[in-house]
């Protein structure tokens, strides 16, 4: 008989499982499955607006900033194929670009990479893949390294650098002008480096950054708090292993929280006060995360090369333990028991 916390194991093979543990209260708990494996490291992950998916990459042999490939995956993760006529030295950063607000060209994805080397120093990058698969290559100048990037509701993106300028960068392009790019917001040490950007209400900037910290700024870049939420203890994480992506639900089943990964494979919800909680664990390290169009969250899987989809499943009564059978996909894992451990303390009652 199983019990409430017993684990359930990896089931593959075996078709996708909708597991449902009856409980004596209703609550969420989770399903994970894979939803597409892919040629290289994903890293980041945007929605187009046909629900195909799209992954930027890392390149093989540890040149995590060569050349690699954008991928597009099909909605419901039937195929996978490369996007763009060429590769892109470190496409980590994507983002849809639905009416061509920066790229010029309606349904481009926007890639934030790196300039081919020249001998003395990379330089940042923005490109746009255009929907036929060609490239049109925007800016190399102002920015050293794009982490994540965002729309805000006026059209306007934001793009996080952890390079050298340790900024958060504003762009903008009026019909027919040439690309505008402002820094908005500027940090003073490599602690401070912004990594991971989210757009919350009123167009507030959300920033993780490599102290662990997030941060809060106004869409006019005048400080917030400068320490909304802390995540993690730099002193024990090294540089790489603090590069956190943020991502707001969009509702629905997941709320509208703000939501991040661990340190271990743990998925983090963060309140509007600012309160963490790890609401989902043993996943293995995660690169970039979105919401896609069902309300599901979607992750980065970069040690297996693959793309994972988290849904809730709100648990009524009685107890008892229902595996439905519903083919497709395997389960990669299920979270059966609801995590209640808090990065910031307590939540207040």
């Amino acid at each position: 008989m199983h019990r409430l916390n017993d684990p359930i194991g990896f089931l593959n093979g075996l078709g996708l499982i909708a597991v449902l543990l009856l409980g004596s209260e209703g609550r969420s708990e989770f399903v994970v499955t894979e939803y597409a494996r892919l040629p290289r490291t994903p890293t980041q992950l945007t929605f187009g607006s046909d629900g195909s998916l799209y992954a930027g990459s890392s390149a093989t042999d540890g040149a995590d900033i060569g050349p690699s490939w954008v991928y597009r995956i099909a909605p419901g993760g039937t195929s996978v194929t490369r996007f763009g006529n060429e590769q892109i030295n470190d496409p980590d950063a994507v983002l849809f670009d639905a009416e061509g607000r920066i790229s010029g060209v309606a349904g481009s994805v926007l890639v934030g990479g790196l300039a081919p080397w020249n001998g003395v120093q990379n330089r940042g990058r923005l490109s746009a893949i255009r929907p036929n698969g060609t490239i049109n290559f925007i800016n190399t100048l102002q920015f050293t390294n794009p982490h994540q990037m965002a729309f805000d509701s006026t059209g306007r993106m934001l793009l996080t650098d952890i390079g050298e300028s340790r900024s958060v960068f504003a762009l903008t392009r009026e019909p027919g002008s040439n690309l505008q790019i402002t820094r908005l917001i500027e940090f003073n040490s490599f602690g401070t480096s912004p990594t991971g950007l989210a757009i919350g209400p009123g167009d507030q900037i959300f920033t993780s950054h490599r102290d662990g910290v997030i941060r809060v700024h106004n869409a006019d870049g005048t400080l917030v708090n400068n320490a909304f939420a802390t995540l993690f203890d730099p002193s024990s994480v090294p540089p790489q292993g603090q590069l956190r992506t943020l991502a707001f639900a969009p509702g629905g089943m997941f709320g509208t929280d703000l939501y991040t990964q661990g340190l271990a494979g743990e998925i983090v919800r963060i309140d509007a006060s600012g309160q963490t909680e790890i609401i989902l664990s043993g996943l293995g390290p995660i690169g970039g995360m979105t919401f896609g169009p069902d309300g599901a969250l979607y992750l980065a899987d970069p040690l297996n090369d693959r793309i994972l989809r988290v849904t809730p499943t709100v648990i009524p009564e009685p107890s008892s333990l229902l595996l439905v059978g519903l083919g497709g996909l395997a389960v990669v894992g299920v979270q059966l028991r609801q995590r209640s451990r808090r990065l910031g303390g307590s939540r207040p009652r």
